[in-house]
Formats: C-alpha cells, structure tokens, sequence
C-alpha cells in the first residue's frame, strides 16, 4: 500500500506541517511486522516533532485501510535515534556538516601545548586504531 498509493501516504502525513515534506518511505518487513522509515524535509528545524506528528497521521490513515492492522508502537527504533548504526551511516539521517580549518604550528605548541607531530599521532591512535578496536559504526572521528 505505501508504495503503490505513496502520494496519498505523504499528503497526510504533510497534513500536519507547514515546513515538513515526506521524501521517501522505506517498508522493511521482519517476519510479520512491518517496520517503517520515513524520510522527510524539515526545512531549518530538527525535526522530531514534526516527522512524529506527520507518522502518527499515516499511521491513522493505514489502520484506516486495514482495520486489523495493530500499530505496536509509534517508533519501532528502525531510526535509531540517538544510538550509532549501520543503517544511519548507509542511508544518512539529519545534516551533515564538513568543516576545516588550518591551525598554525606556533598555536598549536601555544594553546594545545603540543606539537603538531604528537596531535597527527594522537588523532591516528585514537580516532583510527582506537574507534577500529571498539567497532565505531559510522567513520572514525573525534567524539
């Protein structure tokens, strides 16, 4: 149903925000459990709200279709939020940002009381071989 009738599944789910827009829905079954993943523009908010509210209204209009269908929870963690996953790194989840900046040695020795060589070390031992050993999910950065 959510794919075959996808615009139906997003204009409710669009019914309850101004700013948000539903992307995509991804439908995953686990034996007879369905687990959704909605993937919605939220304009400049995070978005929690606005993805949970917009949810609920599918939901609504799902059981609305299939009456026996039994929603066991509004979330069934398939967005993992808060916790690293595989499925977060693969497909992405909110924004992302790269930034860069240049820091002269003389501040580095200064301000960091160190040396440039020993901060290229410790970022190798702790964000590669040290993020490796415990089995960091979703690249090896500084936390």
């Amino acid at each position: 149903f959510c794919r075959e009738h996808f615009d139906e599944v997003k204009a409710a789910f669009e019914s309850t925000t101004r700013f948000g827009k539903l992307i995509d829905l991804k439908v995953t079954l686990a034996g007879r459990k369905i687990y959704l993943r909605f993937r919605a523009f939220t304009a400049d908010a995070m978005g929690m709200n606005m993805v949970t509210k917009g949810v609920d209204k599918c939901l609504a209009l799902l059981q609305s279709k299939y009456p026996k269908l039994e929603v066991l929870a509004l979330s069934g963690n398939y967005c993992t939020d808060k916790k690293p996953s595989a499925i977060n790194w693969v497909e992405g989840r909110g924004k992302s940002v790269i930034a860069e900046a240049t820091i002269k040695k003389d501040i580095v020795e200064k301000v960091l009381k160190t040396d440039v060589e020993r901060l290229v070390q410790l970022n190798i031992d702790k964000n590669y071989i040290g993020s490796a050993m415990a089995g960091s999910v979703g690249g090896f950065n500084a936390q």
